[in-house]
């Protein structure tokens, strides 16, 4: 805003020469080693190379796919070279990504694909490196258990065609896609981009189309979706050649996208089994102009919770985010909340398959069990005979889905990779304990219970025993039992909590 628009009486500024201004400030999280994304947001990022950043983007977009994820770790890599595997080197990333508390190198990745140059990632974009990745890990899998998983999570099919207006007569075929690139230019939103993309073209005058036996005859030339992938994703095309100056520009126009995205009426032929509906996963940003500029992604790392949780990937930087910054601040074009944006917008979404995650998430659910991590600080402020206000249950615990299958070592660990991120806490970690919580019901000759929720059952670092043989429900609540700093070495801990001796 100018000085001359803030000044003027007109726009309701200024008044008995006195200026009111209500300010938003918003600060970013630091770089540098004081900032502990794992403590703060619970996941963890990705150094720079320098100019790596929307690679660095695209592989926490991967990585949060968990259905890629179980793919890339079941592919057998034992006998690949280390240094030129795609493969191998992709689940390096994904395990230290899973369970580093450090930001993770990607330097060996780009050395095995060939891009391990700063030009390589200055001549290419994020859609070139996306095939890229997908062909390899596709190859890679090819007669192994996983064959298959790349096509069966991110292929669709469409559908060119020419169609005679006058005469009975079309030519077609069919083609695979595993993206989808949508004009900015012109539209409002993703809806109408998409009716823009499948608008058809008109060939008639000099441009008739050469139907064979029929001659030049005036025809409509088009592309129709037959079918959407479980997981689509939109390239925003905000980086094009403009023939008006001659050169290529980055388009920073508005482009609005919804939470949920249903492309029903644009599949031909739809039958009533499939439901192309959407949910957005991730939001890949840019900052600057065509020359350069800087790459984040936002991603809803609780896909599959009531809520959803929104975190800002920035390199090695992981952060809480709302849905505002998430989203709709990233649509771009003119802000009046936030002017400074302007060159800020999405150039990419992921999006995932409501009906497909379902279908998924209904057959694997004999296979996990939810976990309720709570841990001594939520007890500090809560008078009562319960440890907690059992009734914000449901907000005060962080909750994860474990396989049944793992045994209580490896939960140890999971809990450890979950819950602790500060490189100090490595001897805490070594320290803590796990007790499972139980419901204690009224008791018969009273009616009552005064004390309803307790730590009862401790839980051993056990490998030979799972987790399926150790909880009775599908939701249990677990307290992670740590010593405090100035008493390492000493520990104090809870003592075997028996009902009848009270």
């Amino acid at each position: 805003m100018s000085c001359d628009q803030l000044l003027n009486p007109d726009n309701g500024y200024i008044l008995n020469d006195t200026i009111k201004l209500e300010v938003i400030v918003s600060a970013d999280a630091p770089h540098g080693v004081q900032w502990d994304s794992k403590k703060h947001a619970g996941y963890i990022g990705l150094k720079n190379q320098g100019a790596t950043c929307y690679m660095n983007s695209l592989l926490q977009a991967f990585f949060f796919t968990n259905q890629l994820r179980k793919a890339v770790y079941e592919m057998p890599t034992e006998e690949d070279d280390s240094e030129s595997s795609v493969a191998l080197a992709m689940q390096r990333v994904f395990y230290d990504l899973q369970y580093s508390d450090k930001p993770v190198g990607t330097k060996k990745l780009t050395k095995s694909f060939g891009w391990d140059s700063l030009d390589s990632f200055l001549q290419h974009d994020v859609q070139e490196l996306c095939r890229v990745l997908l062909d390899n890990l596709e190859s890679k899998m090819k007669g192994t258990k996983v064959e298959g998983t790349i096509p069966q999570l991110f292929r669709g099919k469409m559908k060119s065609f020419i169609r005679c207006i006058n005469v009975d007569y079309e030519s077609s075929h069919v083609d695979d896609f595993y993206d989808v690139q949508l004009n900015v230019k012109g539209n409002n939103d993703i809806l109408q981009s998409f009716r823009d993309y499948v608008d058809s073209e008109r060939l008639d005058g000099e441009n008739k189309y050469d139907a064979g036996a029929y001659g030049l005859q005036p025809a409509e030339k088009g592309v129709k979706f037959l079918t959407f992938p479980p997981i689509l994703h939109l390239q925003l095309m905000r980086f094009q050649y403009d023939a008006a100056i001659d050169a290529n520009v980055k388009i920073n126009d508005r482009l609005e996208f919804p939470e949920r995205l249903n492309l029903n009426d644009f599949a031909d032929n739809r039958s009533e089994d499939n439901d192309f509906t959407y949910v957005l996963h991730a939001v890949l940003v840019h900052s600057g102009d065509f020359h350069g500029g800087h790459y984040v992604v936002f991603i809803n790392t609780k896909l599959n919770q009531p809520h959803s949780c929104w975190c800002k990937f920035d390199d090695d930087v992981v952060s809480r985010s709302s849905f505002k910054d998430a989203v709709t601040a990233n649509y771009g074009g003119e802000d009046l909340e936030t002017p400074g944006r302007i060159y800020t917008n999405a150039y990419m979404l992921a999006e995932r398959n409501e009906e497909a995650y379902r279908k998924k998430e209904k057959q694997e659910t004999h296979l996990f069990t939810e976990i309720m991590l709570i841990r001594e600080e939520k007890f500090q402020n809560h008078h009562g005979f319960d440890l907690f206000d059992v009734r914000l249950l449901e907000d005060e615990c962080q909750k994860e889905k474990v396989k049944k299958k793992m045994n209580l070592e490896e939960l140890y660990q999971f809990v450890a990779s979950r819950v602790f991120g500060a490189e100090g806490e490595n001897r805490l970690r070594m320290d803590f304990r796990l007790w499972l919580f139980t419901d204690n019901p009224p008791r018969e000759e009273t009616g009552v219970s005064l004390a309803r929720m307790r730590p009862s059952t401790l839980i051993t670092r056990d490998r030979n025993k799972l987790l399926e043989d150790t909880f009775d429900s599908d939701r249990n609540l677990i307290f992670v039992e740590t010593p405090t700093l100035s008493n390492i070495g000493k520990r104090l801990s809870l003592q075997q909590y028996d009902d009848k001796s009270n």
